[in-house]
């Protein structure tokens, strides 16, 4: 790794961190640089301004996301030798996605929505890093399609495009304590995607 690059990497983690704990009004450039042992006209020097650097860090947040989620998909699609194997691999990465344990890649996805809501630059992130995820998952899921255990009729870039925005309002469900609605919103997700991938 370069000096350069290391210096970025630095910014850029500990920005993620301010982030994390404090939302964007947590990033203070002085701190950050401090944080990442540098000066502050080298934070400048990297990413332009502060809102470069929050811009770049939420970029981070959300590409990060999706791509752990990814490679959980692969890993799983992976162990899969038979079209009912397959069937279940889905129904546990699915089941897995919707775990309290990745409520934060939901609470993420959502916050950096929100950041860029009137940020075009960023948004532009997310579209990219959205079609390289559906991409992505869609070259895993070929082989299944290749194999019958997918039906060729099914649009799989659209349905995972479905299934992940239906995921991000699950967070509406996990700001309730009392998670209401969690069990069946839980239990019609899985259905519904397992119906649309052609297992009745």
């Amino acid at each position: 790794m370069t000096r350069t690059t290391d210096t970025r990497t630095r910014l850029l983690f500990a920005t993620c961190s301010a982030i994390e704990r404090g939302g964007e009004g947590a990033v203070n450039v002085h701190k950050i640089a401090k944080a990442a042992g540098v000066t502050v006209p080298s934070l400048y020097h990297h990413y332009g301004s502060r809102d470069g650097l929050v811009e770049e860090a939420q970029a981070y947040r959300y590409e990060e996301g999706m791509r752990t989620m990814a490679v959980r998909l692969q890993s799983i699609m992976n162990r899969a030798k038979t079209k009912t194997q397959f069937r279940d691999q889905i129904e546990t990465y699915l089941k897995i996605i919707l775990a309290d344990e990745n409520a934060d890649f939901r609470r993420v996805r959502v916050s950096v929505l929100v950041s860029a809501y009137n940020n075009p630059r960023l948004v532009k992130r997310i579209v990219a890093a959205n079609r390289t995820y559906v991409e992505r998952l869609a070259s895993y899921l070929a082989p299944a399609i290749q194999k019958g255990w997918i039906p060729k009729s099914v649009d799989i870039e659209s349905l995972i495009f479905w299934t992940t925005t239906v995921l991000n309002g699950r967070v509406i469900i996990e700001l309730d304590a009392n998670k209401t609605f969690e069990t069946g919103w839980n239990k019609i997700y899985v259905d519904s995607t397992m119906h649309a991938l052609g297992f009745k």
